[in-house]
This record gives structure tokens, sequence and C-alpha cells, in this order.
């Protein structure tokens, strides 16, 4: 079994862009988030780009990120 790392951006000062991460963006009812996953069972290294709904209407409405 292989094993399994993660690491996930808050500020822009924590997250040089040699990481490839950027802090989270908060805008129009959300917020985006950048994630990296990084796995040694298949070895593999995953981005996440996530929006998430911050306001219950944000989903109606549509973001503006």
């Amino acid at each position: 079994m292989g094993s399994i790392a993660s690491a996930a951006a808050v500020t822009e000062r924590v997250a040089p862009k040699v990481a490839h991460l950027e802090g989270v963006k908060y805008s129009g009812g959300g917020a985006r988030t950048h994630t990296v996953v990084m796995s040694t069972e298949p070895r593999v290294v995953r981005f996440v780009d996530t929006i998430h709904a911050l306001e219950p209407e944000a989903g109606r409405r549509g973001f503006q990120l």
C-alpha cells in the first residue's frame, strides 16, 4: 500500500508560485481553493481547483470568480 500526502494554500504568502498553489479567493458568495494531492501507489500528483458555495443563494445565481 502506498502513501498519500495533500496540501492546501490559505494565503498567498504561504503559497509561493513554485508550489503551484494559490491562496483562498473569496467573491460572489463563494470561495475558490487549490489543493495538491500526491500518492506513491500509483505515482500520481493531482492538482484540485475547487469552488465552494458559502451562501445558500450562490449556487442559484451563479458565481463571480
